[in-house]
């Protein structure tokens, strides 16, 4: 094609119709946020949804951390409170 009007439209709707399939074949919340945030391209569309799942894999990290630390971890007071009945005994 000589034209560089006609290849400059036919590769904007490539770009158009690669994002819609890209956006489209993401799952989950990946491809909740990608749709909300509209991406212009799929470039961008990939960064957000890695973004996401960066974002994911760090709170499920955290949540682990959390449990395993309330698991492992018991703190104890022994503060002389009127609301301790086996406390007043002593």
């Amino acid at each position: 094609m000589d034209d560089p009007v006609a290849q400059r439209i036919h590769n904007e709707n490539a770009e158009r119709m690669l994002l819609a399939s890209f956006v489209t074949g993401l799952t989950g919340i990946h491809g909740t946020q990608c749709r909300y945030a509209n991406p212009q391209n799929t470039d961008q569309a990939l960064r957000i949804a890695l973004s996401v799942q960066e974002a994911e894999r760090q709170e499920k990290i955290s949540e682990s951390f959390c449990a395993n630390f309330d698991r492992s971890v018991r703190v104890m007071s022994k503060s002389p409170s009127p609301t301790h009945p086996d406390e007043e005994k002593q």
